[in-house]
């Protein structure tokens, strides 16, 4: 079974990222992205043979995080195959996502992914892995003049437990 650890979107930003990803894929059959519920990662996923663990260690960390605001004010991209919105830099994001990577690690022995830890970059993905060098041109084309400016506050959190391809989630918020 593998889990992560994700902030979902809603209302205006996910619309917008949906939007986003919905014309991306029209453009040159991007699919990948749109079988995910637009979010942010905070911990990628990981392999776990029993949830009870993690879904204890959820509830504890949803019960002590305080509502924060996040911002998305650009795309950028992730060479050679990855649009997505940027999100700044955050104190509150990034400690987040440092708690859950120490409590993994101690407690249950799970090493960060090479991309995770102190450099980790928080984003939303527009499109990703199911693009060819040149769809990946026409889609940076294509966002070249969007100009996204959004705060999202952070008030709902979701656990994503992946068995296979089906998902089933638990909701709770902070």
């Amino acid at each position: 079974m593998e889990i992560a650890y994700v902030i979902l979107l809603d209302g205006e930003l996910y619309n917008y990222t949906r939007r986003l990803q919905t014309n991306l894929s029209r453009l040159v059959n991007t699919k990948q992205a749109l079988q995910l519920e637009p979010h942010i990662t905070v911990k990628y996923g990981f392999e776990i043979k029993d949830i009870s663990p993690f879904e204890k260690y959820f509830d504890q960390l949803v019960n002590s995080i305080h509502p924060f605001t996040i911002r998305l004010n650009k795309i950028n991209y992730f060479e050679p195959n990855v649009a997505f919105l940027d999100i700044e830099k955050n104190k509150d994001l990034t400690n987040l996502h440092s708690n859950i990577l120490e409590f993994l690690d101690k407690n249950h022995s799970i090493k960060p992914s090479e991309f995770e830890g102190p450099s980790f970059h928080f984003h939303t993905t527009l499109a990703y892995k199911d693009l060819s060098s040149e769809d990946f041109i026409k889609v940076k084309n294509y966002l070249k003049n969007e100009s996204p400016n959004y705060k999202y506050s952070v008030s709902t959190s979701k656990f994503f437990a992946t068995v296979f391809q089906s998902r089933f989630s638990k909701n709770a918020s902070i």
